[in-house]
């Protein structure tokens, strides 16, 4: 019985890319984390918006993080045999409120696709796993698995502040999964380079 979306996945998509969440934009972060959690609550899970923190950060004067959401839902269904899944994505985009690359919007060479900051890093993956989550409610699933979800809003910058809240939170799941975008040609990332 859950409540239908009202945009659709599309619709939402293009609202949330509209929004600006560029890594340093605290009020943009703030702004767009009672939109993720609405949807997760509406799913049935426990939700808290944890503010940003100060944050020391080369080249950025009075810089902090947006907030932290964490959403926990408990499995129905013979819960003391029930596995637990961490979710993890993150809310902030590489395009700040100064930056020209403002807006969704169709691709116009390929009918498919759309641009827009965020449509792949990351509030497509986000948009993804919230109705991936809404087919398993609808099936009676959901209620089988124990889920965590992490949004963070330091991914662009490498997750300084949220990475020992992500290492906590995986000490107890049986999987975990970032439903950051695959590769070009449809291949799971296990891994990457770097940080």
């Amino acid at each position: 019985n859950l409540p239908r979306p009202i945009i659709g996945f599309h619709g939402l998509l293009a609202d949330w890319v509209d929004r600006n969440t560029g890594t340093w934009n605290t009020a943009g972060l703030e702004a767009f984390a009672p939109l993720v959690a609405e949807q997760l609550t509406a799913l049935g899970f426990e939700v808290s918006v944890e503010p940003g923190v100060p944050l020391e950060y080369p080249g950025r004067k009075d810089a902090r993080t947006g907030p932290l959401i964490v959403a926990q839902r408990k499995a129905q269904i013979a819960p003391e045999r029930a596995r637990h899944f961490l979710l993890v994505g993150h809310a902030d985009s590489v395009f700040e409120p100064d930056s020209a690359f403002q807006k969704f919007s169709p691709d116009p060479l390929r009918p498919r696709r759309a641009l827009g900051p965020g449509v792949v890093d990351m509030k497509g993956g986000l948009v993804v796993m919230l109705y991936a989550l809404r087919a398993l409610a609808g099936s009676g699933d959901l209620a089988r698995t124990d889920y965590t979800v992490l949004v963070n809003s330091d991914e662009e910058i490498g997750s300084p502040v949220s990475t020992p809240v992500i290492r906590w939170l995986a000490q107890d799941a049986d999987a975990a999964l970032v439903l950051e975008c695959a590769r070009a040609n449809g291949d799971f990332v296990s891994s990457r380079k770097g940080i």
